[in-house]
C-alpha cells in the first residue's frame, strides 16, 4: 500500500463501544449536556468489538498522556481525554457498508467518510459542550501542512485536535486489518516521526518520541485490560 494512502485508510473505523467511569466528575459539566454525553458513551457499549473499544480507550488515554506532558491542567486534560474518546462519534451517520468495507475506499466512498467530522460536530454543537470538545470532533483529521480535511495548517489547527490526531494515527497503525498485519511500535513510531512537520505538530511529535517507551507500555497495558474487561474477566 502506498505511504500516502496508509494513514487515511487506517482511520476507517466503525463507531464502537467505550468503557468510561459513570461519575459526573468525568464529564465537562454536571448538566443535561454532560448527562447526554454520558448516555452517548454508554450507548457505545452495545457493540461487540473489543478491538474498537480498545481504539477509543487508547486514543483517549494517549491524548491525556500527551496533555500532561504539555503541562495542561487536570481539568483540560480530562476534557480532551473525554472528547478524544468521542472523536469518531459522527460515524453513526456513515453507511455501515462503508464503515465495514474490507480494503481501501474509493474516492467517492472516502468523500462520504469525511463527512463524519461534520456529523459529529453538528450532533454535539447544540449541547453547549466546550469549544475545545467541538474542535476535537471536527478537526482531528487536520494536518500540520494544511492537507487535511478542512485545509487548516500549523497553529491554526486547534492544539487539542493536533493532540488527538497523533494519538488516533498511532493506534490505527498498531491495529491489524484484513489487508495488513499490525505495525509494531517501532514501525508506527518511524511513520509518525517521518510525518513530523507535515502531518503532525513538531512539538507534540517530539514529546511522543521522547516518551515512546512509556507509550508502548501504555498500549500493551490497555490491550490486556480491554480484552479482559470485554470478556467479563477481572482485570485487578
Amino acid at each position: 500500500m502506498k505511504r500516502e494512502n496508509l494513514i487515511e485508510t487506517e482511520l476507517k473505523l466503525p463507531l464502537i463501544q467505550l468503557n468510561v467511569p459513570a461519575t459526573p466528575s468525568a464529564y465537562p459539566r454536571e448538566s443535561f449536556e454532560g448527562h447526554f454525553i454520558k448516555k452517548l458513551l454508554e450507548g457505545l457499549k452495545q457493540s461487540d468489538s473489543s478491538e474498537s473499544l480498545f481504539h477509543l480507550e487508547m486514543v483517549g488515554r494517549l491524548s491525556e498522556f500527551l496533555c500532561e506532558k504539555l503541562g495542561k491542567s487536570t481539568r483540560e486534560t480530562s476534557e480532551i481525554g473525554l472528547f478524544a474518546r468521542l472523536h469518531d462519534i459522527g460515524k453513526i451517520g456513515i453507511p455501515r457498508e462503508i464503515l465495514n468495507k474490507r480494503g481501501r475506499l474509493t474516492s467517492q466512498e472516502f468523500d462520504v467518510m469525511k463527512k463524519h467530522t461534520d456529523i459529529g460536530y453538528y450532533l454535539l454543537e447544540g449541547l453547549k459542550v466546550s469549544q475545545e470538545g467541538l474542535e476535537i470532533i471536527k478537526y482531528h483529521h487536520e494536518k500540520w501542512d494544511g492537507t487535511g480535511y478542512y485545509g487548516l495548517e500549523e497553529e491554526n489547527i486547534p492544539q487539542s485536535a493536533r493532540i488527538v490526531a497523533i494519538a488516533d494515527v498511532y493506534d490505527a497503525l498498531r491495529m491489524e486489518r484484513p489487508y495488513k498485519n499490525a505495525f509494531t511500535h517501532e514501525e508506527a513510531l518511524e511513520i509518525i516521526l517521518g510525518d513530523r512537520g507535515t502531518h503532525f505538530d513538531p512539538e507534540i511529535t517530539d514529546i511522543f518520541s521522547h516518551y515512546e517507551e512509556e507509550i508502548e507500555n501504555m498500549y500493551e497495558a490497555i490491550n490486556v485490560y480491554t480484552k479482559a474487561d470485554k470478556n467479563g474477566k477481572s482485570v485487578a
